[in-house]
């Protein structure tokens, strides 16, 4: 390697005199000097890992430019590699490369830099889903975490920088305020039972349905809150709903099997029962289901660094209530409580995942004839699907020491959010011409489950059938 090889200091001419030199005389001691910099910013290497980061951070970029043969190229490990000629070496000093991060930086995961598996930073980011908010981030925001260099050098990183909680977009849901009965959307069972072809006689009906949302009445006609339902993890849906009439009783079975949202290799499966009292004036209903995930925990998905086994089972119950209070004036109330729990060893970063309860629920009223005959106004208050309680045991690398060994730091995260969205909505209907006009408005407070993310908006949509 070289170096400028150029220093200025006081000669013996005079008291006040300065001169320059330039040699390899000069170039030696700056060459030392790096390496006493390496020693003091990174004591935790060797000797031998100085000066490979030495000489894999040379500049050799003017090689090609100036026409320097190449003379081979030198493997430093992990993907690092680094030409050198016979006249110029690996080119020239430079201790700003060397004392940054060489190559890709990764986490690590085991017990020694050589033998750990790496994963690289960009894919060892968690994407958390709506349900888990600002849980995990605010856990891991006090605590530094350990990545690696190619050359094995550890760097430290904020822990929640290993975490993504995105805002959920409201658009969409804003949108199905505004829509009438859509799958997917969330219709009440009721809706779906009849707007679908069913095979029934005088005590039941069977339907086949592309949604499992909706289907033990979690929300209600004017709600666009599909996310106050587990029920919703499940995408791309074919479900198969039975109900039994049995007096002022029905009886409403399913199963569905479809996709949930981390990817295709995230199936998702499910049953559940229901019981339902009373008539279109009043109505109570209990419910019960269960929702399988390959690879997920309530659409919490995985990755190398993050490995949560090989799926989750949850178990919950649906409680729905509808009540005519007077003639045109109903108010409905929808609530959901249960409890996953992740199947499958744990890897990575994580030691250990506790039972995670979680809970959603809407309440809201519905008016008829307000300004005018067949039209309709309903408000509703909701929380989305939210974990309640939870804790991930993590096993965060920290340091090394100069055998190569990681020092590990013990911890554990809670998954409650810190916040509680709540989602305010009106929806206003109106016959017009042979169609109805609807407007919708929404204001979600801590939206995402995160404290201060707080957003509103408003939607006009026409319907008309031909």
């Amino acid at each position: 390697m070289g170096g400028d090889g150029t220093t200025t200091a006081a000669n013996a001419t005079s008291d006040t005199s300065y001169s320059a030199g330039t040699g390899t005389s000069y170039v030696a001691p700056q060459i030392a000097g790096a390496v006493a910099l390496l020693a003091e910013a990174f004591p935790d290497l060797t000797a031998e890992e100085w000066a490979k980061r030495l000489l894999a951070s040379a500049d050799n970029s003017w090689f090609s430019s100036l026409g320097v043969p190449v003379a081979g190229s030198v493997d430093f490990g992990n993907g690092v590699t680094h030409a050198y000629s016979g006249e110029w070496g690996h080119g020239v000093l430079d201790i700003a490369s060397a004392l940054s991060p060489i190559g890709t930086v990764a986490v690590l995961s085991g017990d020694n830099v050589v033998t750990s598996n790496r994963t690289s930073l960009a894919e060892s980011v968690l994407l958390t889903p709506a349900a888990f908010g600002d849980g995990l981030t605010s856990a891991l925001s006090t605590t530094d975490i350990a990545v690696f260099d190619s050359l094995n050098r550890g760097f430290a990183v904020q822990g929640s920088d290993l975490v993504t909680a995105p805002r959920p977009s409201m658009l969409p849901k804003l949108l199905s305020s505004v829509q009438g009965p859509a799958w997917g959307v969330l219709p009440s069972y009721r809706e779906v039972r009849s707007a679908l072809p069913s095979a029934s006689d005088s005590t039941g009906t069977i339907s086949l349905v592309n949604s499992a949302a909706g289907l033990f009445d979690t929300a209600g006609p004017t709600a666009f809150n599909a996310r106050a339902s587990v029920l919703s993890i499940a995408h791309d849906t074919i479900a198969m709903v039975s109900t039994q009439q049995a007096g002022p009783m029905s009886i409403t079975a399913m199963g569905f099997a479809g996709q949930g949202a981390v990817g295709q290799d995230n199936g998702v499966a499910g049953t559940g029962i229901n019981v339902a009292w009373g008539g279109e004036a009043s109505r109570v209903s209990l419910g019960v289901s269960y929702l399988g995930e390959q690879g997920s925990l309530l659409g919490l998905g995985q990755n190398t660094t993050f490995g949560l086994g090989g799926g989750s089972a949850s178990g919950t119950a649906h409680l729905g209530i509808d009540q005519m209070v007077v003639p045109g004036f109903e108010v409905f109330g929808r609530l959901e409580y249960g409890v996953a729990k992740q199947s499958g060893a744990t890897s990575g970063l994580v030691t250990s995942l506790s039972d995670v309860q979680f809970s959603g629920f809407e309440i809201g009223a519905r008016m008829n004839n307000i300004l005018g005959d067949n039209d309709q106004l309903g408000f509703s208050i909701a929380q989305p699907l939210r974990i309640e309680n939870g804790t991930m045991g993590l096993q965060l690398p920290v340091a090394r020491t100069a055998d190569g060994t990681i020092e590990h730091r013990q911890s554990s995260a809670e998954l409650a959010p810190n916040a509680r969205e709540l989602d305010l909505g009106i929806d206003y209907k109106v016959p017009l011409q042979a169609g109805h006009l609807k407007v919708g408005l929404q204001y979600r407070l801590d939206a995402g489950h995160i404290q201060g993310a707080s957003a509103a908006g408003a939607a006009v949509g026409f319907r008309q059938s031909f």
